[in-house]
C-alpha cells in the first residue's frame, strides 16, 4: 500500500512515517510544489529492487529478488507457487 504526506505533516509526524514504511512496509509519497516529489521506501525494498534492476533476466540472483519483491507485494506473482520441497528443488535445479 502507498501514502501522501505533504510536507508539512511528514516533517510534523517524521517518526510516524518512519514506523509504517520500516514495520509496514508502506510507501510514502510527499509531494514538493514547483519540485519533483520524492517517495520514501524501507532499505530492505531497495535493495530487492536493485538487485532486481541490475541482474540479467533469467539468472539465479535475478529470480530471487523476484521472489522477494512478490513476497513483498512489490511485482505481481508469476505462476504457481512452490508448496513442496521436492518441487522446489525441481525449481532450482534448473539454474545449476
Amino acid at each position: 500500500m502507498s501514502l501522501a504526506a505533504t510536507q508539512t505533516d511528514f516533517r510534523q509526524n517524521f517518526k510516524a512515517y518512519m514506523d509504517k514504511v520500516t514495520e509496514e512496509q508502506e510507501t510514502i509519497y510527499i509531494p514538493r510544489p514547483k519540485q519533483k516529489g520524492v517517495a520514501l521506501i524501507s532499505q530492505d525494498r531497495l535493495d530487492w529492487l536493485e538487485k532486481y534492476a541490475k541482474t540479467e533476466p533469467g539468472t539465479l540472483k535475478h529470480s530471487i529478488a523476484a521472489e522477494h519483491l512478490m513476497e513483498l507485494g512489490i511485482i505481481p506473482e508469476q505462476g504457481e507457487k512452490i508448496s513442496t520441497d521436492e518441487e522446489y528443488d525441481k525449481f532450482w535445479e534448473q539454474f545449476k
